[in-house]
């Protein structure tokens, strides 16, 4: 099968490595993948050498929010919420369109698949749609989303969800796709790239003493992610260190995180480490991992779509501290809801959203009682195989089949 993906995420995060995961994989089983970015950089080492990678060729196209924002309603967070008008749709169809459909047609694929449910990429599902070509469209994201947004969604052929709670947030927003044009692909990882040794020499590069306990944060600086709630709780963690890597929302934020650190006695003990190309050796060095997104409803802002980074700390068997808050939540329970545990041990625990209090004491409790962090620790490593990108790939193909079958019939029909 070949498959164009398409994708306009402007930095880096779970949305990239997701794709990067599944053409992998779905690489080694014969599919064949083209790839239009609008950042390729940012999938640099991380897909097959044969799969060709191209951008378009209008500049603004490297970070399309900053030119566009929402199509009609204010939708998106912080500086992208801002109004997009049709005359302004118009302006982006009629510069992106034209050459995404030369490229559609220098090798006219099977399926594509729009790795980002965002207003921006509607002109490609418009494009395809006047076409009467179907399209997958992957959702990664719980917020509130518009009526423009939900009229892309609907033109799709699947909308395919990264966890069941962005499925039932799509469902409850989202009445004219029907729940059987919803599936759910979770984000995959390699459990054995994470499957790393206790070693600390990473700390002495941070400025952390080498006999520190440390608490790693792995995450974008950006409100919703609420490094605002775990500055806080490390107040309550004498002696423990907190180091925060990722990519930053801005450096207002970011001094707003380090003063509440620093107002809650914590700031001498707070690394800011920047975007990271070695987690698994910051994972290695972590006693650790908190997980502090502060929303549980997309009327307060962003949820947790999934929370990737937890499934890479239970990779390295360390214990996890989460809110209890979307798609997080669910690597933690079975389907049915119930507690997920490997011989009656939970690899973790969840906090309520927002709660500085409850955060500290469930770090405490591992900090303090090493033989219940390994336990933990012994039990994410089970539950980590549970999201191998293999397995979470295989489900995207069968999409990929379901979508391409029904295609052919309609084509024969």
């Amino acid at each position: 099968m070949k498959i164009l993906a398409v994708d306009n995420s402007p930095a880096m995060g779970g949305s990239v490595h997701h794709l990067a995961a599944q053409i992998r994989v779905l690489s080694e089983s014969g599919a064949r993948f083209r790839l239009i970015a609008s950042n390729p950089d940012l999938f640099a080492g991380s897909l097959p050498p044969d799969v060709p990678v191209r951008t378009l060729s209008w500049p603004g196209f490297r970070d399309v929010f900053r030119h566009t924002g929402a199509l009609a309603d204010p939708v998106l967070p912080g500086p992208l919420n801002r109004p997009f008008s049709f005359l302004a749709y118009r302006r982006l169809a009629s510069i992106l369109v034209p050459e995404f459909l030369r490229v559609l047609d220098e090798d006219p694929p099977d399926l594509v698949h729009i790795n980002n449910l965002n207003l921006p990429n509607k002109v490609f599902g418009d494009a395809l749609a006047a076409r009467g070509m179907r399209f997958t469209l992957a959702a990664q994201m719980i917020r509130l989303f518009g009526r423009t947004e939900a009229a892309f969604a609907a033109q799709s052929a699947r909308v395919v969800c990264v966890s069941r709670a962005v499925r039932e947030c799509l469902t409850r927003q989202m009445p004219n796709v029907t729940p059987d044009r919803y599936a759910i692909a979770e984000n995959g990882i390699d459990p054995a790239r994470y499957a790393v040794p206790r070693e600390r020499s990473i700390l002495a590069e941070l400025g952390v003493p080498p006999d520190a306990r440390v608490v790693l944060s792995l995450a974008r600086l950006i409100e919703w992610k609420g490094h605002d709630v775990l500055a806080r709780a490390m107040g309550s963690v004498p002696d423990a260190w907190l180091v925060q890597a990722g990519g930053e929302e801005s450096r207002v934020w970011r001094e707003r995180v380090q003063a509440i650190a620093r107002d809650a006695g914590a700031g001498d003990r707070f690394v800011v480490a920047g975007i990271r190309a070695d987690v698994p050796r910051l994972l290695g060095a972590a006693d650790v991992l908190a997980h502090s997104s502060k929303y549980d409803r997309a009327e307060q802002g962003v949820v947790e779509a999934f929370g990737r980074v937890i499934v890479e700390a239970m990779a390295a068997g360390v214990p996890v501290v989460a809110t209890d808050v979307g798609g997080a939540a669910e690597i933690f329970r079975h389907d049915d809801g119930t507690p997920w545990t490997h011989d009656g041990v939970a690899p973790g625990r969840l906090v309520p959203a927002g709660n500085s209090d409850a955060m500290a004491d469930a770090i405490r409790h591992y900090l303090e009682h090493p033989d219940d962090a390994r336990r933990a620790g012994e039990a994410g490593r089970v539950r980590a195989w549970d999201y191998d990108e293999r397995v979470t790939a295989k489900k995207l193909a069968e999409v990929f089949d379901t979508v391409a079958g029904e295609g052919a019939r309609a084509t024969n029909s």
